[in-house]
């Protein structure tokens, strides 16, 4: 009896513990190597696989694998965590970071986003072709395997959000850029056990990892949605445990329950005028004062009102915002000649599901009823959108920065003219000494006042109109705790668990 009753014991366990927390992914990743991502589409699953240096977490940085001082204004002394190990049990030493940022570095063949590591010194030239990697200002510790220390470019400021991005974290194989899923060996929390190319992917507890829940932590499952509305139908049915995006029209339905989460996010969304617009300031500012702010607000349940940045206003106080003046947007249309009015066109991305069409929608009625204008709509599958916009740029469409730290010049080098992603060609050549001398600036005050007056050249002179600030409304289901999601949209899983409920 006893022998039984500890067996139906040990099933009950194991029954529990093997109940997968269930996810989705907008697409598969194309790779598991941190060196070719670009998308932040399958980030979820690189959280989970790849741990960082450090974690940004709580409005801080705060330790990751390891942690890091200031030994100077341009020295970091870092160290990783002496419990660190690969999910094979092995430990995760410096060489091996290091390795992995010289891969990024590598001429022939860069990481995506070696931006990251050029403001150490000698990445620039490293992935330039001009030094060895010996001039690499990435210092090991001789007698101290996991200690080294990183040699900056210039003072510390923004460097260190970069060592707590997933991308950054270090590989077991770093030339390795298409490693098979199911012999990845992680320094995440978890490891892969499981790839239905296209459809789902299964992950088990890296038992490894140094985590405050190493031993209960419960196996995920991501399925590949593409549809919120798909997604939605699933946690309904109670096949999904975690809906990352929950679409504005259910807020009200669930803005009560205990399943429904507003996570702030550091994003800078808007609505942008192209170049065919740049020599008719009338008419962008018509465009938008003819805008009820107030109205858009309540469709999309926003906190404060859009038309202002979408980041803390700390950052770039004081205040700067877009505002409606109906009669003024009128009177600024019947100064142009309709010859010299362009056909107007607005673009956005498909990616943004019902959301972004709803809002599409409604600029289109606005700018049709208050000044009579006709504007075609144009959905597009993302990378289309993006080719367009850094092509053919249309004249009206919006766009969505996620930027990769808290801060404002992480806004502003998209609007860059040497930024890699610069498509916005915004015609105001002091836009460009603003965000030069932000880049160079040690002080705060100072700080706040070049994000002021960069924003003021975009926001007052109307190039864009900014949607406001950002919350991502999520579901999860009551069991589930100890998840985390930033105000970066990374997560973190690394002490999820499972409670019983009691109804």
């Amino acid at each position: 009896m006893n022998r039984l009753l500890a067996f139906l014991i040990l099933l009950t366990v194991q029954a529990s513990g093997e109940t997968p927390f269930r996810l989705s992914l907008a697409s598969e990743p194309a790779s598991l190597s941190t060196l070719e991502q670009k998308s932040s589409s399958g980030a979820y699953l690189i959280d989970q696989i790849h741990a960082p240096l450090l974690r940004w977490q709580d409005g801080k940085i705060a330790p990751g694998l390891g942690q890091c001082h200031a030994k100077n204004p341009q020295v970091l002394q870092c160290e990783i965590n002496s419990k660190a190990r690969w999910s094979n049990g092995e430990p995760i030493l410096a060489r091996q970071l290091r390795d992995t940022y010289l891969a990024f570095l590598d001429t022939t063949h860069p990481g995506i986003r070696a931006d990251l590591l050029l403001g150490i010194q000698g990445a620039s030239d490293l992935l330039n072709g001009k030094a060895a990697p010996s001039s690499f200002g990435f210092r090991l510790q001789q007698k101290k395997p996991r200690a080294f220390s990183l040699q900056l470019v210039q003072p510390l400021d923004e460097f260190e959000f970069n060592l707590s991005n997933p991308l950054l974290a270090p590989l077991w194989n770093p030339q390795d850029r298409h490693p098979d899923p199911l012999q990845l060996i992680t320094s995440g929390p978890y490891v892969v056990n499981q790839w239905q190319s296209g459809k789902k992917i299964g992950l088990v507890a890296n038992k490894y990892y140094v985590s405050q829940n190493p031993g209960d932590r419960p196996p995920l499952e991501m399925s590949v949605i593409t549809e919120d509305t798909v997604a939605m139908a699933l946690y309904q049915k109670a096949e999904l445990d975690f809906l990352r995006h929950l679409p504005t029209l259910y807020i009200p339905q669930w803005k009560d329950s205990p399943q429904f989460h507003k996570v702030p996010q550091f994003r800078f969304d808007f609505f942008a005028f192209g170049p065919a617009l740049d020599a008719l300031p009338d008419l962008r500012r018509a465009l938008s004062e003819s805008l009820a702010y107030s109205e858009l607000q309540q469709m999309f349940w926003a906190e404060p009102r859009p038309g202002c940045p979408g980041f803390a206003e700390k950052l770039y106080a004081p205040p700067i915002c877009s505002h409606t003046d109906t009669a003024d947007a009128k009177k600024l249309l019947a100064n142009i000649p309709a010859e010299k009015r362009p056909n107007l066109r607005f673009v956005y991305s498909k990616a943004g599901g019902d959301d972004h069409e709803r809002t599409a929608q409604w600029l289109q009625d606005q700018w049709h009823k208050v000044l009579g204008l006709e504007v075609s709509l144009q959905a597009l599958e993302n990378k289309t959108f993006l080719h367009e916009i850094a092509t053919n740029t249309p004249p009206v469409f919006r766009r969505g920065i996620s930027p990769d730290r808290p801060t404002c010049l992480a806004v502003l080098e998209n609007f860059s003219l040497s930024g890699g992603e610069n498509a916005f060609h915004v015609p105001e050549p002091e836009l460009e000494k603003k965000i030069t001398a932000l880049k160079k600036t040690q002080s705060a005050q100072q700080r706040q006042k070049l994000c002021h007056d960069a924003l003021a050249l975009l926001i007052s002179h109307d190039h864009i109109v900014a949607t406001g600030p950002m919350y991502f409304s999520i579901l999860v289901q009551a069991e589930w705790t100890g998840w985390r999601l930033n105000n970066l949209n990374q997560l973190d899983l690394s002490d999820l668990r499972r409670t019983a409920i009691s109804h």
